[in-house]
């Protein structure tokens, strides 16, 4: 599942996170043969089990707009993904990949969502990586880098919670198609080798 940061702020990234989306995809196209979800934090447009193509066409209709409701959105997800969840215990993992800028200053933090849904999945006994979500920092924010480490870093130690959270930026020109930055954008958040893999 992707969920892409549409706020005013990703104007100047809009050309980087088209890029990055189109190589991600194409990477869990070969993973996943049931298709990719995809949605944004400021538009009601969305398509879900959807092939490369369909996808794309889907990013290239929505365009930066105002603020990021990305909590809001955030929660919505994993909250929807849990019930499912809990109806059916069959239901396959949720590798939900955020891709933002970061900016604090036109998104909410994403805290108390994360640590919303690690506790109900504790609650319920899910499987230590039943939900993994990755937040795939485009710019060079380094405020935005240090908030989103902490995320992946500090945030379960703190709360007492499971680690779920995995952060690395990723410029689509500079690291491109490099197979180890990849697999950790897709995988991270679900593969505690790859999470605790440093990026420079």
């Amino acid at each position: 599942v992707f969920l892409i940061d549409n706020s005013e702020s990703m104007s100047n990234h809009w050309d980087d996170v088209a890029l990055a989306l189109y190589r991600f995809i194409d990477l869990a196209s070969h993973y996943d043969t049931d298709g990719v979800d995809l949605y944004f934090t400021d538009s009601a447009v969305s398509v879900t089990k959807a092939k490369t193509k369909k996808v794309y066409e889907t990013f290239q209709s929505v365009k930066p707009i105002g603020s990021s409701p990305l909590t809001l959105r955030l929660e919505t997800i994993l909250l929807n993904y849990i019930a499912q969840f809990n109806t059916d215990r069959t239901t396959k993992r949720l590798n939900l990949i955020v891709i933002t800028n970061g900016d604090m200053t036109a998104i909410e933090s994403p805290n108390d969502p994360i640590i919303n849904c690690a506790r109900k999945l504790d609650d319920i006994m899910a499987p230590a990586r039943q939900v993994g979500v990755q937040f795939a920092l485009i710019g060079s924010d380094e405020q935005a880098r240090e908030v989103f480490g902490e995320l992946d870093d500090d945030l379960w130690r703190k709360h007492g919670v499971r680690d779920m959270v995995d952060t690395t930026p990723y410029d689509p020109y500079k690291d491109g198609r490099d197979d180890e930055t990849l697999l950790k954008i897709m995988c991270g958040a679900v593969n505690r080798l790859l999470d605790h893999h440093n990026q420079s």
